[in-house]
């Protein structure tokens, strides 16, 4: 069956994503592969996130393509955030493993933070001056002024990974948050009712987003025009661009909590290399996005134990999980659960310089204070 007109799904109902579930999309796309990055392209994983619009993937889909993110758009829209990404097949893109390119980023080796805080600004006729009063808000996210100043400088960063600079000013029970405020709001095209999501990560970094009201006209229109227009098409020109080696496009939902499609070479190679068999224990890696339609609070692990393992590289672990579920998995999406010596857990050690621009991997157990 072929996609509809329509956008956003072609025809999908809008997701009805609360807070902390917007939050966590969002969240995903700052963790997404930049550009110039080397990636696996999952012909399959992209056709599983439109599958239910769809009869079958279309001839010329095989198992996976080498690819290199050329472009990438991250929006922000209210009724789900997505991402538009333009890949580019490598010269011999069903290749082995190019073994340069098995190595993390440095910035991704650290600790996962588990946990982070969130608060929302609604906003007023008043908000779109120089500064903002945030005593609400500091309680809660911003980190607190040093023992006897009133001044502290903050850098925040949006969902596109852009940092924008405030002072954070007290006098008294009084906060105000200064700086490029104002140039946040005029980019971001604030209004009155719509929310300013201020996040902050156990390991202290800031996050600053905004979202339109779901209900409202331009979430309404936005959500009319999100891509792709026609699923089948986009569906069909990745298949045959990316068999001909040329540039092709593509949509991520995180909402759909299918997983990503396109997944860091390096994650890819990792994964693979560690000899998977039946009966080992495993964890589901808390970088990977959950959705629930309930407020997610509990910090408990996610567990289980592979009961079958399959040659395909996309989904092809058979995981049984500790509450009796079973589903398929992919190997990069899990930690093997095991002491420091084990020889599988070392591969993830990496020795690479990372990006410059802050890397957000907040994971999803959350902390939420409302």
């Amino acid at each position: 069956m072929a996609g509809n007109p329509g956008g956003g799904g072609n025809g999908d109902l809008p997701p009805e994503l609360l807070p902390h579930q917007w939050i966590l999309c969002a969240l995903d796309l700052t963790r997404l592969p930049p550009v110039g990055s080397k990636v696996r392209y999952f012909p399959k994983g992209h056709f599983e996130q439109w599958a239910e619009h769809l009869d079958a993937p279309p001839d010329g889909h095989g198992p996976s393509v080498i690819c290199t993110v050329t472009t990438l758009d991250v929006v922000t829209a209210a009724h789900a955030p997505y991402a538009v990404v333009s890949l580019t097949p490598a010269p011999h893109p069903h290749g082995p493993h190019d073994g340069q390119l098995s190595a993390a980023p440095a910035a991704l080796a650290s600790p996962r933070p588990s946990n982070f805080l969130y608060n929302i600004k609604r906003f007023n006729d008043s908000d779109h001056r120089p500064s903002i009063s945030l005593t609400r808000v500091i309680y809660n996210v911003l980190p607190t002024h040093g023992s006897g100043l009133n001044t502290r400088q903050l850098v925040m960063v949006d969902i596109k990974g852009r940092p924008w600079s405030f002072t954070h000013d007290k006098d008294g029970k009084i906060h105000r948050l200064k700086g490029q405020w104002r140039a946040f709001t005029e980019d971001k095209n604030a209004g009155v009712d719509d929310e300013v999501y201020f996040l902050r990560g156990s390991d202290g970094r800031l996050l600053i987003e905004l979202r339109k009201p779901a209900n409202s006209q331009h979430a309404a229109a936005e959500r009319i025009a999100a891509p792709p227009p026609d699923i089948a098409q986009e569906i069909a020109e990745a298949a045959r661009l990316s068999s001909e080696g040329m540039e092709f496009t593509a949509t991520y939902y995180p909402h759909k909590n299918l997983g990503k499609f396109f997944v860091p070479l390096w994650e890819v190679a990792d994964a693979m290399g560690i000899q998977w068999a039946a009966g080992m224990e495993v964890r589901r890696r808390k970088d990977m996005v959950q959705h629930s339609t309930q407020p997610l609070y509990s910090s408990q692990e996610v567990t289980g134990t592979v009961r079958a393992v399959t040659d395909s590289t996309w989904r092809g672990l058979q995981v049984e999980w500790a509450d009796s579920t079973t589903s398929m998995v992919s190997a990069w999406e899990l930690d093997l659960v095991g002491g420091d010596g084990d020889p599988a857990m070392n591969k993830r050690k990496v020795d690479v310089a990372g990006p410059s621009e802050p890397v957000f991997v907040f994971g999803t157990d959350l902390a939420v204070r409302p």
